[in-house]
């Protein structure tokens, strides 16, 4: 009763009373009368998003799971899964998907495994949430661009080593140029050099700017553009006051000075890039260890501090990809928790090769504004990057490693009491734990793949094409399942396969395996005699073949399993007899003992290349070991100091392309360097001795680099004006639409690192400048000849993020504190009590809170482009019942009406605190005639009729 009674005191309130948005936010906004957001730009971002999706999460299973059986050249069932028309069609079971209906699809009932008859992929089910993506891709419409179906097979658009020329002058790729202003009419109009540019561009449309905003309105914009927080009626009134002393540019100067340099601008600010590095305290779900982080809020703490700090924004980077490998001065150890934007992301139920793909998207998309992450699988279709591009780069970051908690570095003084000397003693001795259970495992897989090579060397003759009809894959062996078979464990038989066929016929103890291999079963014996003929097989695997006889390819792999078991034994048993031997002495003993034990052995494995042979019970046993690390921090009740989430370089990694995106299919060997997209015509330097992420960070840092001032300066742009110069801002591509104002753009990137690269000055230029000082008023001319504001004719009012609304509204009441956090607190930012700035709150990825998400908080999976601006129902009806809303209502006319003030003063007093003005008089009398009483549940229906004005969440 409570919601519908306030909601007809807003209707009678707002109905008479003249606000400047002359628009009622009760019944207004739920039938959708309210509409600030550009929606032709809004449609194109749901439409790209939607393939970003389909590249991103659906593609690469199609490829992976499904196209084997189901593409142009097999197409079983009739069914094809390499195009959307294909999947529509379906096969000789009917359509296979019903677009906008997963749960009516035929692909969905195959894949959930409902009739065991039409389960699919035969060789198990997909994942919970690969299947999740295969839904939420068909309900939205399956969404599938238009070119991947043209363009299946289509090259790769980067034939050479070098950009081709279209590409290199696509404007994002060109390096950027000092722009010269454009000459105007109205010289009196410009403040600074973007007002020159914007009315060039005005000019040539015939479109006048608007007038400037009135004082009142401006100081608002101001406070929440830069603080996000409203001011106060007394700080309002102070600007208004100054504006009448002094010339109009020396206050706004003044005011804007003494905004960059409250803690506010970097709460405000900070949040801004935390978007982008898709920050959360949590890790998503996963099936072992703890979900949440215990110091991810010192990648938070650190980006607030340094936009308030003015941390130059090349530096601000390589903290941010590299700070271990620079950083060791004491006074910059506060810089390490910048490595936070590589390891704050989700954790993919801990795949190591989601993670990677995660911190080369956060990279690219985020620095870059390109998709590298779709060169995964293929060949990037629209962009210069290929597959072998994107494996280079994920060599770079797969040679780093994250130090568990206790080698984490310490940001500031440790406590001297027993409690938390004790807590020290117990972290580390379960990290002393870990280490030898994580020694014993290594030592244990090194053995595994050496003591049944048998069963490897079997397993893989079983799996290629070749003989696949030969028979059960032996899946266990007497004494241990196979490392390798399933979605778990898949490194041993990865490192075996890859071994063998980087050998060939020429090899002296493989050499037989590959002459034999290509050849026909009907003529294997004969082909086998021949071989043993020509006296070139290995003496030892000579001598056993004779003695087996092998008739087919696989009881071959047993042969040379069974010299390789016992020549492992013979060395063994050498070892014990003298310890400090280094091979047999009996050359054709040592070829053998090489496979097993030489530098390029598939049993010789670095303690992180062990993990990728792990089986799910070794997994999930690691994981709650790492788990107890971590849950003795989350537990410790008292103040511990913060730890930088770093990576350091670790093992190197020689990558190779995984083939069709899939890590136990391996392709190519690739070196680890840089993308040739982030370094146009310079040259490649392959990293042999370092992982090349210092390089990667100097070079995206670089003033040289096209893409990264003119990407950081379009996305302050959109958080100033709501609108990016480039509607795309995670995509400068080859799809991406250009600039609306290109000169503008590069005008801005020049200026920027020709100011050392300094956000806050960047922040002055704009703000200061004519045209975001322009009223938010449409006019009816240029509304019809530029509807969509691309020419910036005025300043478009838009709806101010949740953490401003949740802000504004905790001020409002009085309530809010404004003072710094240490750690997070609660993860609800509905929960009554915690009167925190917003940005304090803990972000728990997988359960974000239904206020979040009405109010267009971005998903924390993956780097934001932006904020979307929708108005639904659910945004009026939290205004309306929502109790954070109703306690602040409360509060605010509890704490005025006990000041026993008349009920103008009352009124009036509210009107200051909630909205930092005065009413007019029309809206006196109606304030007036709605509360007859002075019982304070008028005051309170009236407090809670401004909150939920427009002009209280709305920058105009």
């Amino acid at each position: 009763m409570r919601g519908w009674y306030t909601g007809k005191a807003v209707t009678a309130l707002f109905g008479r009373f003249q606000f400047h948005a002359r628009q009622l936010t009760g019944l207004a906004a739920v039938l959708g009368i309210i509409a600030c957001s550009d929606k032709a730009i809004e449609a194109q971002e749901v439409a790209r998003s939607e393939y970003d999706f389909f590249e991103r999460h659906v593609r690469p299973i199609l490829i992976q799971r499904c196209e084997k059986c189901h593409a142009a050249s097999t197409s079983e069932g009739s069914l094809r899964l390499d195009s959307r028309a294909g999947l529509i069609q379906g096969g000789d079971r009917g359509p296979g998907a019903i677009v906008g209906n997963p749960n009516g699809s035929l692909i969905m009932k195959a894949l959930s495994y409902e009739d065991d008859d039409l389960a699919m992929p035969p060789e198990g089910k997909l994942s919970s949430d690969e299947i999740g993506y295969i839904a939420e891709w068909i309900a939205s419409g399956a969404p599938w661009p238009t070119k991947l179906e043209a363009e299946a097979a289509a090259p790769s658009p980067m034939a050479t080593s070098e950009l081709s020329k279209p590409i290199a002058e696509h404007w994002a790729f060109r390096a950027v140029q000092p722009q010269p202003l454009p000459s105007v009419v109205d010289s009196a109009w410009p403040i600074n050099e973007i007002d020159v540019f914007v009315l060039g561009n005005l000019e040539a449309n015939r479109i006048e700017p608007s007038p400037d905003a009135d004082p009142r309105t401006f100081a608002r914009r101001l406070f929440l553009d830069l603080t996000g927080l409203p001011p106060t009626y007394e700080e309002v009134e102070q600007f208004v006051t100054e504006l009448a002393a002094s010339p109009v540019n020396e206050v706004v100067d003044r005011t804007v000075e003494k905004l960059l340099s409250r803690r506010e601008y970097g709460e405000r600010w900070g949040r801004h890039w935390l978007d982008v590095a898709r920050y959360a305290d949590t890790k998503g779900y996963v099936d072992g260890g703890q979900r949440e982080y215990a110091f991810a809020y010192s990648f938070r703490d650190y980006v607030i501090r340094a936009f308030n700090e003015d941390l130059p924004f090349d530096q601000f980077i390589l903290d941010q990809l590299s700070a271990a490998e620079l950083r060791t001065a004491t006074d910059e150890q506060w810089r390490l928790a910048g490595m936070g934007f590589l390891t704050v992301g989700r954790r993919f139920n801990h795949n190591p090769y989601d993670i990677l793909d995660d911190q080369i998207d956060v990279i690219s998309r985020g620095l870059q504004a390109l998709t590298v992450s779709c060169a995964r699988c293929h060949d990037h279709k629209y962009d210069p990057i290929p597959t072998a591009d994107y494996y280079s780069l994920y060599g770079i970051l797969a040679s780093s490693f994250e130090p568990l908690q206790p080698d984490l570095p310490v940001l500031g003084a440790e406590p001297q009491s027993p409690e938390y000397r004790d807590y020290a003693h117990e972290l580390r001795k379960r990290m002393v734990e870990y280490q030898a259970e994580f020694d014993k495992l290594h030592r244990q897989i090194e053995s595994e793949l050496r003591e049944f090579a048998t069963d490897y060397l079997v397993y893989i003759v079983k799996e290629s094409s070749r003989h696949r009809g030969a028979g059960q894959n032996p899946l266990r062996t007497e004494l241990v399942f196979l490392r390798g078979p399933s979605a778990y464990a898949a490194g041993a038989i990865r490192r075996w396969r890859k071994f063998i066929y980087e050998r060939d016929a020429s090899d002296p103890v493989f050499g037989l395996w590959h002459s034999m291999d290509p050849i026909e079963p009907a003529e294997f014996v004969e082909q086998l005699e021949k071989q043993l003929m020509s006296g070139a097989v290995h003496p030892v695997i000579a001598a056993a073949v004779v003695a087996q006889k092998p008739t087919t390819m696989i009881e071959l792999a047993q042969c040379y399993g069974a010299v390789l078991e016992r020549v492992d034994m013979q060395w063994q048993q050498h070892l014990h007899q003298q310890s400090n031997a280094s091979g047999f002495d009996d050359v054709a003993l040592e070829s053998l003992r090489s496979v097993l034990y030489g530098a390029d052995s598939p049993a010789l494995l670095s303690k992180s290349e062990a993990v990728d042979c792990y089986h799910l019970d070794d997994s999930t046993r690691m994981r709650n070991k790492a788990g107890d690390i971590e849950k003795l921090t989350l537990e410790y009740k008292q103040d511990l100091p913060p730890r930088a989430m770093i990576l350091r370089d670790g093992d190197l990694v020689a990558p190779m392309v995984f083939l069709r995106g899939e890590h136990t299919r391996l392709g190519a060997k690739v070196p680890r360097r840089l993308p040739q997209l982030f370094l146009g015509e310079a040259p490649r330097e392959e990293f042999i001795d370092r992982s090349g992420r210092v390089e990667l960070a100097q070079r995206i840092a670089s003033a040289d680099n096209p893409l990264t001032a003119r990407v950081i300066v379009n996305r302050v742009w959109g958080w100033h004006f709501g609108r990016p110069l480039v509607a795309t801002p995670s995509d400068f591509g080859l799809r991406s639409e250009p600039p609306s104002h290109p000169e503008l753009l590069d005008y801005l990137a020049t200026w920027f690192t020709e100011h050392g690269w300094s956000l806050k000055q960047l922040n002055r230029l704009i703000v200061t400048s004519r045209t975001f000082r322009q009223s938010s008023a449409a006019v009816t001319r240029q509304m019809q000849t530029d509807p969509e504001n691309r020419l910036l004719w005025r300043f478009a009012p838009r709806r101010m993020e949740l953490e401003a609304i949740r802000d504004s509204l905790l001020q409002a009441g009085g309530q809010l504190e404004i003072k710094s956090v240490k750690g997070a607190i609660g993860f609800s930012p509905e929960a009554l009590g915690a009167n925190c700035r917003t940005v304090y709150l803990a972000i728990d990825r997988q359960n974000l809170s239904n206020f979040a998400r009405d109010f267009d908080f971005p998903t924390p999976d993956m780097t934001a482009p932006g904020r979307e601006h929708t108005i639904v129902p659910q945004q009026q009806l939290f205004f309306l019942n929502s109790p954070l809303v109703m306690e602040q209502a409360r509060i605010a006319a509890k704490a005025i009406a006990e000041n026993s003030l008349g009920k103008r003063r009352i009124i009036t007093t509210l009107f200051r605190q909630i909205l930092s003005r005065d009413p007019t008089e029309q809206e006196l009398v109606h304030a007036e005639e709605y509360c007859q009483t002075l019982e304070p549940q008028s005051w309170e229906r009236l407090a809670h009729a401004l909150l939920q004005a427009n002009e209280f969440i709305y920058i105009r």
